[in-house]
């Protein structure tokens, strides 16, 4: 109210008016709005569960079918996912479909790979087959089997060829092969399309002395790969023996050892044809018939081979020393100059 002038006394009007209802009122709203949304919020939930509730069943059969996939349980997949409806089709239905073409898919490559896989095996079985027959054939051929690269180093030996060298693989392995296999004169050229061949001699472990005959062929190399060598040896050491014994027979006395006529003559002729000097010898034994007679012929061969040595050893280094036949003897001496160089001449004594 208005205030005096002196402030002595002031005076105020007061106005109370009672709003407990509309307290209660808003409070009741406030409560009913809280539970409608509640109400309302548990409805839609509800509703969108059951909206969601069969496609979530559908994808929880395609999730429990992959497990099966993963097994190799096509089958099992196939008849867990129902077929995609062909009207009104969503999602979840596309999902259905590409999960069984994903099953016919993975069910035909399974066939693929295990028809495959029976097929390598049995080219497998086939190749282990070959390579046994190769190994027992490598390791029971009486010949020297070797494989080089391209560089010359041995890369595999059969047993037989260890056996008669008597060593370990292990030492000729990677090793040169001219370094093992002393080189011999080859006796055929070397080229890629035809195997070459040649004689190269070769002392064992134990001292003993072989001649192999060696046969060369070229081997494809890989990718990349230049290409190797394969060579097969033949052990010739007892026919080169044989051929060396039926030479000296060919050419040799067999009572003496000295050279027989016809080696005698083939020199004379060899010599006379490219006119050369020299002197030709002809000697006999006297009364070699009178010992032959009393003595007996072996006897007679005794004293033989005793006239071969001493001619042997104070002629046979000066020229071709022969036995012609019976006691007659020949020497043949190349470029006898005492009277000066002239056709050959014939002296007997």
């Amino acid at each position: 109210m208005d205030e005096d002038e002196d402030r002595r006394s002031t005076g105020y009007f007061l106005i109370a008016t009672d709003i407990t209802p509309q307290i209660k009122a808003i409070a009741h709203d406030t409560r009913v709005l809280v539970a409608v949304g509640i109400g309302g919020w548990l409805v839609a939930e509800l509703l969108l569960l059951a909206i969601l509730l069969s496609p979530m069943a559908r994808l929880r059969r395609i999730a429990s079918a992959l497990p099966a996939l993963a097994r190799m349980g096509f089958a099992e997949a196939r008849s867990s996912i129902p077929r995609p409806r062909g009207i009104l089709a969503d999602e979840i239905d596309v999902l259905q479909g590409a999960t069984l073409a994903l099953a016919d898919q993975l069910e035909t490559l399974e066939q693929e790979v295990s028809a495959r896989g029976e097929q390598l095996a049995e080219r497998v079985e086939d190749l282990a087959r070959e390579r046994d027959f190769i190994g027992s054939l490598l390791d029971t051929a009486r010949v020297f089997i070797v494989t080089q690269d391209a560089s010359g180093r041995i890369g595999l030996v059969n047993d037989y060829a260890l056996t008669v060298m008597g060593t370990g693989e292990a030492a000729l392995v990677n090793r040169l092969f001219e370094d093992v296999f002393a080189p011999g004169q080859a006796s055929g050229g070397r080229s890629s399309a035809t195997p070459s061949m040649e004689e190269r001699p070769l002392v064992t472990a134990d001292g003993q002395q072989h001649t192999i005959a060696w046969y060369h062929a070229s081997l494809p190399g890989g990718s990349g790969t230049a290409p190797g060598r394969i060579s097969v040896g033949l052990d010739i050491t007892e026919r080169k023996a044989a051929e060396t014994r039926l030479t000296w027979l060919a050419e040799r006395d067999p009572l003496t050892g000295l050279y027989n006529r016809r080696y005698f003559q083939e020199v004379l002729s060899g010599a006379l044809q490219h006119g050369l000097s020299g002197a030709m010898l002809l000697m006999d034994l006297d009364q070699f018939k009178d010992v032959n007679e009393l003595s007996g012929h072996q006897a007679g061969d005794r004293l033989l081979r005793l006239v071969a040595n001493v001619l042997g050893e104070e002629l046979g280094h000066r020229g071709i020393l022969a036995r012609l036949g019976g006691d007659e003897f020949a020497l043949l001496l190349r470029g006898a100059d005492q009277h000066g160089h002239r056709p050959f001449s014939r002296t007997c004594r």
